[in-house]
C-alpha cells in the first residue's frame, strides 16, 4: 500500500513568501502617495472654501478678518482638517490683502509629503512661497 504526501514543500511556501513581499514592496508605497494625494486634495479644497468665505466676508464688511471662529472653524492654528494633518492659519488681514496658510503637521505621515505647505491669497494660490510646484493644487 502506497501513500501519496499532500501538501506544499519548504521551498513553494518560500517561494510564494517572496512574491508577497514584492508585491508588497511596490504596493505599499503607491497607497501611501494616494493617501498624501488625498490629504493634499481636502487641504487645497478648504483653502479654497476659506478664500470665498473670506471675499463674501469683505463684501459684507469692506474688510477681511483673521479670525477663523467667522467662519465656523476653532482659532487659528488648529487643525480643522480631518486626522490634524494640516495646521490652517489664516496670517493677519488687512483691509484689502489676507493670506492662508496650511502648513503640515510635524511628527505625521504627511510631513514627509514632497509639496510642503500651501497658500492662498486674495489674487488666488501663492506658487511663489513654500510650495512652487503648481501640480500639487491639482493632484
Amino acid at each position: 500500500m502506497k501513500y501519496r504526501i499532500v501538501g506544499f514543500s519548504l521551498i513553494e511556501i518560500m517561494i510564494v513568501m517572496v512574491i508577497i513581499g514584492i508585491l508588497g514592496a511596490v504596493a505599499y508605497p503607491n497607497y501611501i502617495d494616494s493617501v498624501r494625494k488625498g490629504r493634499r486634495a481636502e487641504a487645497t479644497s478648504t483653502l479654497l472654501k476659506l478664500a470665498v468665505a473670506q471675499e463674501r466676508t469683505r463684501a459684507n464688511t469692506l474688510t477681511y478678518t483673521s479670525d477663523m471662529t467667522v467662519f465656523g472653524y476653532a482659532n487659528a492654528g488648529a487643525n480643522i482638517l480631518d486626522g490634524g494633518f494640516y495646521s490652517v492659519v489664516i496670517n493677519p488681514a488687512a483691509v484689502s490683502t489676507f493670506t492662508i496658510t496650511a502648513s503640515e503637521v510635524a511628527g505625521t505621515d504627511q510631513a514627509a509629503d514632497v509639496c510642503g505647505n500651501f497658500v492662498i491669497t486674495q489674487n488666488g494660490p501663492d506658487f511663489s512661497g513654500g510650495n512652487a510646484n503648481r501640480a500639487c493644487w491639482s493632484q
